[in-house]
């Protein structure tokens, strides 16, 4: 396939998906505006989100603006389109990795902020993740930094990047599966230790939530840096789809888990009127409360509390 044409599909594409992710992202905005909460981890929260949006969103402006340059400014020149994002070094084609590159480290910082959240603020825990983190930024403007600099159509220069790439994905990879699998096992672990009568199935479908949009975006990321290495002009449509996958990816989470909480509240007041109509009375076991921020198991021997930055 050709670049020219990669580009054209990819942004075709990713216009299709802005679509879905301002649906979804109405969704969550109506969501966090009815939430009651204002601590700092909810401040975070919110303006993760509208950062998330805007640069998603000039991501896709860019895109489309190239795209008309690039088939409509110079038509009669041959291969015109082709030499115009051939030029990896042209202002354009810099920015929109930037915006990119600030994308996925301003998700990337979240989603280790929720980890060191979750995990009751434990700096142990989540010293490898917030490592990997920073190597993450650190090739993410490695890899910016040498697309300036590199000449148009030099072989030599194109590999150099590639590879800089290549680790980028790498790190990004790392840090979600990671933090991933963290919160998951707190919440499961937490949940086990319940023993609530909602709880466990509740909290069940919020670990599948987060392992679910972790295995999405993960799977976009593995079949870019597999593309990259094949060196095949297919990694550019991804590319180009990565922007809104990742807002789609990071509304979702919100919108799914406020869900199955709503199921959860409906259960839990049905149970209460039945048993304030025929007298019965569940045992105290012990019981599982989700919110936006904290996952806070009550039971018998008091209060299990932890903030969970969804």
């Amino acid at each position: 396939m050709a670049l020219d044409q990669a580009q054209l599909i990819g942004t075709f594409l990713e216009l299709v998906l802005q679509g879905f992710y301002i649906m979804l992202f109405i969704e969550h905005v109506k969501i966090l505006h009815g939430s009651a909460a204002n601590s700092w981890a909810f401040r975070y929260l919110l303006a993760t989100s509208i950062t998330i949006f805007l640069l998603a969103t000039t991501h896709t402006i860019v895109d489309v603006t190239r795209a008309t340059i690039a088939f409509t400014a110079t038509p009669s020149i041959p291969n015109a389109a082709a030499k115009y994002y051939a030029n990896f070094s042209a202002f354009m084609s810099i920015f929109r990795t930037a915006i990119y590159d600030a994308l996925t480290i301003v998700s990337d910082a979240f989603i280790v902020y929720r980890c060191f959240l979750v995990w009751g603020k434990n700096y142990w825990i989540t010293l490898l993740p917030f490592l990997l983190f920073l190597a993450d930024f650190a090739t993410s403007v490695w890899s910016t930094s040498a697309l300036g600099v590199a000449p148009t159509g030099d072989p030599f220069a194109v590999i150099a990047v590639t590879l800089r790439v290549r680790y980028f994905y790498g790190f990004t990879i790392a840090v979600n599966l990671l933090c991933t699998a963290l919160i998951s096992y707190k919440i499961w672990n937490v949940n086990r230790g319940a023993a609530g009568r909602f709880g466990g199935p509740v909290v069940s479908k919020l670990v599948a939530v987060f392992i679910e949009s972790a295995a999405i975006y993960s799977m976009f990321l593995v079949a870019l840096l597999t593309t990259s290495i094949l060196g095949t002009d297919v990694m550019f449509i991804l590319l180009n789809m990565m922007c809104p996958i990742i807002g789609i990816v990071f509304s979702s989470v919100i919108v799914r888990v406020t869900s199955e909480r709503s199921k959860a509240s409906f259960q839990a007041s049905s149970l209460r009127s039945r048993e304030t109509r025929f007298g019965s009375r569940a045992e105290p076991t012990g019981a599982m409360e989700i919110r936006l921020e904290t996952v806070t198991h009550t039971g018998t021997d008091g209060p299990d509390k932890y903030t969970n930055a969804v």
